[in-house]
């Protein structure tokens, strides 16, 4: 599931296409696209206008949320490559596969032009896209034993300007400026590179770490950097501190309970933790159970039997009298 841009609804795809409201929790929506198979890697337009997910059967599903109307997409790859994930613009729809990534308007579904990757043995792991000539590409060889290795490459105006490697996990922000990530595969520290110049250059350091980290992520407002690691998660502030104090960098450890682990779910794939409001609580949810740290001194606060069954996904929803933490 995920939040409208406008944090007015919550979108979920399974067979369906469903939509809550937020403030009242009614039902406002479910629309069937009519194919086999289950939705996968929901995306939402900026100006919350399209809905798109592909299928397990390699179609791509575009709604327009304003008067229900479906477009089906048949895989642009044929049969030689599977859809892997999607990006969303306000006017555009890209699909990518391991080497390939197409684009399509959101008005009709009519394909513009297809890309291919230069790293052929470093298949697309994902795309992320302020336009369709503003983008960042993460390639990866697809198999953690033979390299952990991320190669992340930025665009601009339709052509690559650098890129960095990166290894184990790693996480960029919205705007595309600023990458963490580990600096070498035989070492767990983790470290933000900024975009200066059409050149990543090294930015901060952050306190040696001993345990691999399963996953990075940004909180909502960025102002964390957010490492999944087996017994729990560490907490990095992203902005305060000088210029002098770039190394180093200390952080909030939050332990999760004993015999309670993160697992990994794939490559950068694992427990999410988010942040409530003004960064006071840091919540994840492991197994049936909900745990609440305080992100100030780490200390476990309170755990809650929050499901019958296993917590999916954890994501916030902080905006102006709101403080909540939706689960599923």
């Amino acid at each position: 599931f995920k939040l409208t841009p406008d944090l007015r609804y919550i979108v979920s795809v399974s067979n369906l296409f469903i939509t809550w409201d937020v403030a009242t929790s009614d039902l406002v929506r479910e629309v069937s696209p009519g194919v086999g198979g289950l939705m996968m890697d929901l995306e939402i337009s900026p100006d919350n206008r399209f809905i798109a997910a592909y299928t397990s059967n390699n179609e791509v599903i575009l709604l327009n949320a304003l008067v229900s109307e479906v477009t089906i997409i048949k895989n642009p790859f044929g049969a030689t490559e599977n859809i892997v994930g999607l990006v969303l613009l306000d006017t555009n729809l890209i699909a990518y596969g391991k080497w390939n990534w197409a684009i399509y308007t959101t008005n009709g579904g009519k394909m513009i032009k297809t890309h291919q990757t230069r790293f052929i043995n470093q298949p697309i792991l994902s795309m992320k896209m302020l336009s369709i000539e503003d983008f960042s590409l993460m390639n990866w060889s697809g198999d953690v034993a033979l390299d952990t290795s991320v190669i992340v490459s930025t665009f601009k105006e339709g052509e690559e300007v650098c890129h960095i490697k990166l290894h184990t996990a790693f996480a960029i922000n919205r705007a595309q400026t600023k990458v963490w990530g580990c600096q070498s595969p035989d070492s767990n520290d983790v470290a933000m590179y900024d975009l200066v110049e059409d050149t990543w250059k090294l930015g901060i350091q952050y306190e040696r770490f001993s345990k691999p980290f399963l996953q990075l992520t940004l909180s909502s407002d960025e102002q964390f950097v957010i490492g999944t690691f087996s017994h729990g998660f560490q907490l990095w502030e992203t902005t305060k501190f000088s210029k002098m104090e770039q190394q180093g960098i200390q952080g909030i450890t939050l332990k999760l309970p004993y015999q309670v682990y993160n697992v990994s779910k794939g490559m950068n794939k694992s427990s999410n933790c988010v942040l409530s409001a003004n960064n006071q609580y840091a919540v994840s949810g492991i197994r049936k159970e909900l745990y609440i740290w305080d992100a100030k001194n780490g200390d476990l606060v309170k755990s809650l039997a929050a499901h019958v069954g296993r917590i999916i996904d954890v994501q916030p929803l902080s905006m102006g009298a709101l403080n909540i933490i939706i689960t599923s």
